[in-house]
């Protein structure tokens, strides 16, 4: 197990996690805590808990939930010192839901941790993040550490959330509905509750140098394009369990943003070029380049099972056309004779996965980057920052 350095796990916290975790789900829960406005010694943290890394910062009213859980017979309680925050630890009151706001610039986390274990440890779980609030669509990405007896393991959650997920959470566990939560948000975004294993007792092999264990996500997103006239015509697909939220961000002008349960189809128009990109979650992009007459074409389709990314290039026009295929290690080139096809099955199993590969003839280029999910946990790349 990853063992972060002492600064930021006290040892009182250390003794605890040799315990096994409570069974019993989300009922072994006795309290949550937030602890917002600490983003020091993130990298620690993430190596021995659990990283939410598709958190976004949006508006949503923590004081209108906090009255439903009031009415509802719930405690709660905002602390803006830690002092309080312990006393109400030693003196067995601590609140079912407790939010603490420290000033700018304080560092709580080592204080939160050590006040919890190891009396509380077993029934609690922290959220550790970053209050950066934004109206409307998913703001910016504001990482969240989830540290509980349940999150042990350095694993990587990249399903997409946002400040409601919170709320979201609470309403799970709590059974109080969280108001003010818009359907939009519901559809997009998760509740946390994947962040947690309670079946597992203990977190599954070593750690690959390089990759940091990663829970399943439920999104297998896919997007083709071809031009047709004046525009490329644009297919999004999705053959997860759950809606998958892409955006189509181009050269110039404001994203377009979708949420694909299982396929949309789009016209992006252009004059002579195009230049585009499709993102999503966990490191999903596919870029589009080209001009109008080509006759290059490549379709994709993504195959959960055998962890195979199907390439598909096709010719529609009177000429041979010769493909190159760059990427994960791999460089050739595939000529396709004129109204033929050929399929280039690009293998991730070897990478765990994931997949980046750029497939170009003249100016047209595309561009397939991902991962390729079975339903089971897998790895993601560790990110580090200078």
């Amino acid at each position: 197990m990853p063992v972060s350095r002492r600064t930021t796990l006290p040892l009182s916290v250390h003794e605890a996690l040799a315990r096994e975790p409570r069974h019993g789900g989300l009922a072994a829960l006795r309290h949550v805590v937030f602890l917002m406005r600490e983003n020091d010694h993130y990298d620690d943290l993430a190596d021995t808990f659990t990283v939410c890394d598709a958190f976004h910062a949006s508006d949503y009213p923590w004081a209108t939930y906090a009255e439903h859980l009031r009415d509802a017979g719930k405690s709660w309680r905002v602390h803006q010192d830690v002092e309080s925050f312990r006393a109400d630890v030693e003196a067995g009151r601590l609140a079912q839901v407790s939010y603490l706001v420290p000033p700018p610039a304080a560092s709580w986390a080592y204080e939160v941790l050590d006040a919890l274990a190891p009396e509380l440890w077993d029934s609690t779980a922290l959220f550790i993040g970053y209050e950066d609030a934004r109206e409307g669509l998913l703001g910016p990405r504001v990482p969240v550490v989830v540290a509980s007896p349940w999150t042990v393991g350095g694993y990587v959650d990249s399903r997409v959330f946002d400040h409601s997920s919170t709320a979201r959470f609470l309403e799970r566990w709590l059974g109080v509905p969280a108001p003010g939560i818009s359907a939009w948000q519901r559809t997009a975004c998760g509740d946390l509750t994947s962040a947690f294993d309670f079946g597992r007792r203990r977190p599954s092999g070593a750690r690959l140098p390089g990759w940091r264990p990663a829970r399943p996500l439920p999104y297998q997103p896919d997007a083709s394009g071809v031009v047709v006239g004046g525009e490329v015509r644009l297919g999004l697909r999705n053959s997860g369990d759950e809606s998958v939220h892409l955006a189509l961000c181009p050269d110039a002008g404001d994203a377009v943003h979708f949420d694909v349960r299982s396929s949309v189809e789009f016209a992006v128009p252009f004059e002579r070029e195009y230049r585009f990109a499709v993102v999503g979650p966990n490191g999903f992009r596919r870029e589009f380049a080209g001009v109008r007459g080509e006759s290059a074409v490549v379709e994709s389709s993504v195959h959960g099972h055998s962890r195979v990314l199907s390439v598909t290039l096709g010719n529609s026009g009177p000429s041979d056309v010769t493909f190159s295929v760059v990427g994960d290690g791999r460089d050739f080139k595939v000529t396709v004779r004129p109204g033929k096809r050929r399929l280039v099955p690009w293998l991730t199993e070897f990478r765990h996965g994931w997949y980046d590969l750029t497939v170009s003839a003249g100016a047209f280029r595309r561009r397939l980057a991902g991962h390729v999910e079975n339903g089971r946990e897998s790895v993601a790349p560790v990110i580090t920052r200078s």
